[in-house]
């Protein structure tokens, strides 16, 4: 459904194709995201440092969305780039121009955005910036560790709830390429597949999904990052 209006800027590739086009595209970018690559934040972390130097230090109101913007771009053309060329089943420069701007997409712009609204957020409720604050005290993090963040279990926490009161895509749509059932929705109590006809085209609508109080509890409108740890909105 993208590629029409998407094709002119950033090709062929995962965000915009399927079938076989799509397959190729994910197996081109896949050693991006190998362990070891992931794992290796210490580019992140002087990107973070030069981003947070360039916050003035007065006091005076800041807009942080083009910081993170910036930071995140950068972060994201290392990132992509950093793959042995050799090692990526293609020579066709046009094809791999797609690969690279459709990543930079993904990576770069839904990064940079989440980071923005948790930042709104914590703005508004500063407890938790002492809670994060806390957490971090006993950790060297001169330079990011990846295996210390991901245990930081109050900052997932804050990033859970910032994605499901903002989503980055909060309307996702699909075309059935072929006739299909979900598995669940229909019925009266909404718990039998649905069939869904070749050429349908199938809308998520996040915004409301992440507000069902039967997951998330009455308060849903609430940033409240502590939810997350007794819900498992995946069960």
């Amino acid at each position: 459904m993208r590629l029409p209006g998407a094709e002119n800027f950033c090709g062929r590739g995962f965000l915009t194709t399927d079938g076989d086009v799509w397959q190729r595209s994910r197996k081109l970018l896949k050693p991006t995201f190998a362990r070891n690559n992931l794992q290796d934040l210490k580019y992140l972390s002087e990107q973070v440092d030069i981003m947070i130097a360039q916050i003035p230090q007065n006091g005076e109101t800041v807009d942080l969305q083009p910081l993170l913007y910036g930071m995140l771009l950068n972060t994201s053309i290392k990132f992509l780039l950093g793959v042995d060329p050799t090692e990526s089943l293609t020579d066709d420069r046009d094809f791999i121009r797609s690969q690279i701007l459709q990543g930079m997409m993904a990576s770069q712009e839904t990064t940079s955005a989440l980071l923005g609204n948790a930042c709104f957020l914590l703005s508004r409720h500063p407890a938790y910036w002492q809670k994060i604050r806390d957490a971090t005290s006993n950790h060297d993090l001169s330079y990011f560790d990846f295996d210390a963040l991901l245990n930081l279990k109050i900052v997932r926490n804050i990033i859970h709830e910032a994605l499901r009161l903002y989503p980055i895509f909060p309307i996702m749509g699909r075309n059935a390429i072929r006739d299909t059932t979900l598995p669940t929705g229909g019925g009266s109590v909404q718990g039998e597949p649905v069939f869904v006809q070749q050429g349908t085209i199938a809308a998520m609508n996040y915004l409301p999904l992440h507000r069902d109080p039967a997951v998330y509890g009455e308060d849903t409108e609430a940033f409240r990052p502590e939810r997350w740890e007794t819900i498992q909105p995946s069960h």
